[in-house]
């Protein structure tokens, strides 16, 4: 394993908040500990998601903020590709002509792409496990060249994590790529972050960590 840096963001002092604290209050503080973040192409951070935190929200949040200065952020992970089904998106398909509609490539191209995953993609796409409908979401959001991809491997087993985190690593360093660390339960021990990739700088969002650790003591 290679050394990752780590840091904390900063966070103005204030009183301790109560756990009763509204969901907005807990969306600015969000937002201002996110815009400290330097995301530029070519870089990886790993955001660490407190306990009770929804790592949806924190990528709404990346995806406006970027939409502020004028970037393309795309969040995904194993659901992305469902989450298309209201709008008539996901019809039944192959997973090679999913792949084929949402980066704008030719099918040939895409199989191409699938042949490259370390995982079995199978057809049709509705019979794909997490970690394929993972990788294929990540592809598409390379391939139309984001400039931020935001990606969780919530849901997924140890080695479905580290076959995404490889893919990231290969495919898509041009980007500015934000892996989303969800806490961990490893058998007796506290929830800890233990699937961060290789080669990322590891950033802890200070203020919504100490507010978990609050919520989580007995009263």
């Amino acid at each position: 394993w290679k050394t990752r840096r780590s840091r904390t963001l900063s966070a103005p002092a204030d009183s301790s908040p109560s756990c009763d604290e509204s969901i907005d209050d807990d969306i600015a503080h969000l937002r201002a500990e996110i815009a400290e973040l330097e995301l530029s192409r070519g870089s990886t951070v790993c955001l660490h998601v407190p306990v009770g935190l929804d790592c949806r929200r924190v990528a709404d949040v990346l995806v406006e903020l970027a939409r502020q200065e004028e970037k393309t952020a795309v969040f995904c992970d194993h659901t992305t590709i469902w989450r298309g089904r209201a709008r008539g998106f996901l019809r039944p398909r192959t997973s090679t002509k999913w792949l084929s509609h949402a980066a704008g490539i030719s099918v040939e191209e895409a199989a191409v792409v699938i042949r490259r995953f370390s995982s079995h993609v199978s057809d049709p796409l509705s019979a794909c496990a997490a970690t394929p409908t993972c990788f294929l979401a990540i592809a598409a959001a390379a391939l139309k060249n984001a400039d931020i991809l935001i990606y969780s491997t919530v849901g997924l087993d140890p080695l479905g994590c580290r076959a995404i985190h490889e893919y990231v690593g290969s495919y898509c360093r041009h980007l500015c790529v934000v892996y989303l660390s969800g806490a961990m339960e490893v058998g007796d021990q506290p929830p800890a972050h233990v699937d961060c990739p290789d080669n990322a700088e590891c950033v802890i969002l200070r203020k919504l960590e100490a507010r978990g650790k609050d919520a989580q003591r007995p009263s």
